[in-house]
């Protein structure tokens, strides 16, 4: 089995499947973005697999949550194979952001996730080798309260957005937004942000 690295993904052509692929995981969302019904349910858990100074972004795409457990920790993730070939995991190319496309991996339902050494699906390491949720370590807290900035950020520069937009209304049309209308608004930005990968590009330090 060959098992492709970030940088390994970054080379590929988007539509590429390969068999695995692994790297430390980070900026692993904490609330995926689903919606529809039916045949169009959809479900989004963003995510970044980094190693040897190589990122991609990672899109878990409807399958059940990934634990906030495995931030931080080295993964794999292996296709499957059928009749018709592997399935499971794709390379893509983001939507367009400011004249780019990102580069990502698509892990679906069909793959298989786990820790890094560790052979069951969706695990992590035992309980006495792993600090419990009420003892973070030092390096968790730390990403943690980065993560947390992180989002202030972005959902600082979304209000920011929403009020520029009522201000823009007000003086263009005489229509005064309410500020439930704004603050819906600004939320709307922010999920859209995240699930197209724009809140993880945001500086983890407070912005002026």
């Amino acid at each position: 089995m060959i098992v492709s690295t970030p940088k390994d993904l970054i080379q590929m052509s988007a539509g590429a499947v390969p068999e695995a692929v692994t790297g430390v995981l980070t900026n692993l969302q904490e609330n995926p973005v689903s919606g529809g019904e039916g045949d169009k349910a959809y479900k989004f858990q963003n995510a970044t697999l980094t190693q040897d100074g190589a990122s991609i972004r990672v899109v878990f795409s409807n399958r059940p949550d990934v634990p906030q457990a495995l931030a931080g920790q080295k993964v794999i993730a292996k296709c499957k194979k059928n009749d018709k070939g592997l399935y499971g995991l794709k390379r893509k190319q983001g939507r367009e952001y400011q004249g780019k496309r990102p580069d990502e991996i698509w892990v679906y339902a069909g793959a298989e996730l786990s820790s890094a050494g560790s052979s069951s699906p969706e695990s992590t390491s035992s309980p006495s080798s792993q600090p419990s949720k009420s003892e973070p370590t030092g390096d968790a807290v730390t990403e943690a309260k980065k993560r947390l900035i992180q989002m202030g950020n972005a959902m600082s520069m979304c209000y920011d957005t929403a009020l520029w937009v009522a201000k823009t209304q007000e003086e263009k049309n005489d229509y005064v937004m309410t500020e439930a209308q704004v603050q819906a608004m600004a939320s709307s930005f922010f999920i859209k942000s995240d699930r197209d990968g724009v809140v993880s590009s945001i500086p983890k330090t407070p912005i002026k």
